[in-house]
């Protein structure tokens, strides 16, 4: 039984780190969405290395997902 719980505790972690990382690369995703229509050059860039940094954020918290 306690194998069980073990093993029920550890799934419940593994998806809602996949939660949280999919929530991070939906973020980037919008940013790099935003930075398309953004016609001022150094807003475009911030938006767009914000979007890098949501991006590592989910690759370091689930790196065995790729993009």
């Amino acid at each position: 039984m306690a194998d069980d719980d073990n093993t029920g505790l550890l799934g419940y972690v593994a998806g809602a780190v996949h939660v949280r990382a999919a929530g991070y690369r939906e973020k980037a995703a919008k940013l790099r969405q935003m930075a398309e229509t953004e016609p001022i050059r150094r807003l475009r860039t911030g938006l767009l290395d914000l979007s890098r940094q949501y991006d590592g954020i989910a690759d370091s918290i689930d790196p065995t997902r790729e993009r």
